[in-house]
């Protein structure tokens, strides 16, 4: 990972974070979003004006990650960088006037997306559940949490993950990101840790 950044937007249809440092030709950069009371079930769209993105697909078939016990959404997409430059990554939904996060974090060495996996849960320690088996050994794993309503608790990455971003305690659009390098093929979950249950 080369770097990461979040940013939190607070009710607006968009939503915008920054890198801090130019991206390099040939990496990847992957985009995550919350969108908090977005019950509509539509797809959160990543743009950064140069690079073309593409949506990950959830085992659900869908573009998007409905997390129905409140109502809100998550998404994801990827896209490989086309020129060097310092990227601002924008995330839409279509006109949804709520409270946003997004993550973008910039990786070098990826071919591209193999499995994904989304859970929709309440308690200390969320899960996405488990990937189909992945398809290669050597594998980046990438895990994003978003929660409505938990501003006092503290996020903590899942067991052999590195935490790479999380909201501040006191916002009540909490997210959080991690990674995790493996060597070997298997079905992957992104577990985090949360002190208090939402």
């Amino acid at each position: 990972i080369v770097q990461h950044t979040t940013a939190l937007c607070l009710p607006g249809v968009t939503c915008s974070a920054t890198f801090a440092s130019p991206s390099v030709t040939g990496d990847f950069i992957v985009a995550a979003g919350f969108d908090s009371g977005f019950a509509a079930n539509l797809s959160l769209v990543f743009t950064d004006g140069t690079n073309t993105y593409t949506q990950a697909t959830f085992p659900s078939g869908h573009v998007y990650c409905s997390l129905a016990i409140d109502g809100d959404t998550v998404g994801m997409s990827y896209a490989q960088i086309s020129a060097p430059g310092t990227y601002t990554v924008t995330m839409a939904d279509g006109g949804h006037n709520g409270n946003k996060r997004i993550a973008i974090v910039e990786v070098v060495g990826l071919a591209g997306l193999d499995k994904t996996s989304c859970g929709n849960q309440t308690g200390t320690t969320p899960s996405s559940g488990n990937t189909a088996t992945t398809t290669q050994a050597n594998e980046l794993l990438f895990g994003f949490m978003g929660n409505d309503g938990n501003s006092t608790a503290t996020l903590t990455a899942g067991s052999g993950y590195l935490l790479l971003d999380t909201a501040p305690i006191g916002s009540t659009e909490r997210i959080a990101d991690e990674s995790q390098l493996v060597t070997s093929t298997g079905a992957y979950a992104a577990t985090f840790g949360q002190t208090n249950s939402l």
